[in-house]
């Protein structure tokens, strides 16, 4: 026994076009030794995947990155600042070999 169901593309055909195509084969399924017993067809809309309009826009999706881009940026430059700073406040404490040579009176 099979039980086959098949969709087809809207307006490629209708449910009385695909059952005539079964019933017109059927002395065709003899020579296979096929028992078509009976034939059921039934048109059936499906719900689209997505409805339009449903989402976020593409331009909303393009100002986010920009956004994140935008906020990893500040916070690289905010650590290099902070280092920056740092190394200025040291620099010449830990100096074992000092640039400047002392005077001598």
């Amino acid at each position: 026994m099979v039980e086959s169901i098949l969709a087809f593309r809207e307006g490629a055909t209708n449910a009385n076009n695909v059952k005539a195509q079964f019933v017109q084969r059927e002395p065709a399924a003899d020579r296979h030794n096929w028992v078509i017993s009976r034939v059921s067809v039934d048109d059936v809309s499906f719900p689209s995947p997505s409805r339009p309009g449903a989402g976020v826009p593409g331009w909303g999706i393009a100002l986010l990155v920009l956004v994140c881009v935008l906020v990893a940026l500040a916070i690289i430059y905010l650590v290099a600042l902070a280092v920056c700073q740092c190394r200025r406040k040291n620099c010449g404490q830990l100096d074992i070999f000092p640039t400047r040579m002392p005077t001598i009176l």
